[in-house]
């Protein structure tokens, strides 16, 4: 897989708040097709036909998909977002959230069960028309964002913890004095597609999808 910034297109990419995921999920989605399939991530504010709320790293940014489907016919979707935004079940909050857009839900499937931290969504918008989505939830109940998972390679690779749980800058500080690394990216272009599987499995189970997708 390739993912392209400088324009909209789909598989449309939405997720935080631009260049940490886009580095991140570029490496990893290489890892698995190379460049056969194309994923678009437009987080330069010029390439977004769709104004992205502040609150982006929310549920808040299934209402931008909605823009997308209703406004310029946007199908297919990944969505990557941190757990600590969900507050009674990933599939209640999905499907109210969605809901709430006046969408109707066809389908939420399991990506990865029995967890639903990789999930398959599709649904029908207030107009009437269709989309999947898939959506990848970083996180565990003891770090419920991305940094959990970068701590585990670190951990794994360095021989060191460093606790995702603090301040983001503080985490990333850490990370430079330990590594010598400046983006998340830098620390998983060695991994091998097993383990990004290990320590990624939200996203490579969604990124499979998306393959599953557009080369059913």
């Amino acid at each position: 897989m390739k993912i392209l910034s400088d324009r909209s297109g789909e598989p449309l990419i939405l997720t935080g708040d631009g260049r940490g995921e886009f580095y991140l999920l570029n490496v990893i989605a290489q890892k698995l097709n190379g460049t056969s399939i194309i994923l678009y991530f437009p987080f330069f504010q010029s390439k977004v036909l769709v104004e992205i709320p502040k609150t982006r790293t929310t549920l808040a940014v299934l209402e931008s998909l909605i823009e997308y489907v209703e406004e310029y016919d946007v199908k297919r979707f990944l969505v990557v977002l941190d757990l600590e935004h969900f507050t009674r079940g990933i599939r209640k909050d999905i499907k109210e959230k969605f809901e709430s857009f006046g969408v109707t839900i066809a389908e939420i499937e399991p990506l990865n069960p029995p967890l639903d931290n990789a999930i398959r969504v599709e649904g029908r918008s207030k107009s009437g028309r269709g989309f999947i989505v898939l959506i990848a939830v970083m996180g565990d109940e003891t770090c419920p964002k991305t940094e959990c998972h970068i701590a585990q390679v670190i951990a794994e690779e360095y021989g060191m913890w460093i606790d995702p749980n603090q301040a983001k800058e503080e985490f990333s500080k850490k990370i430079r004095q330990t590594t010598g690394a400046r983006r998340y990216d830098k620390l998983v272009e060695d991994l091998t597609e097993e383990e990004l599987t290990t320590f990624f499995p939200q996203l490579l189970h969604a990124l499979r999808a998306v393959e599953r997708l557009i080369e059913p």
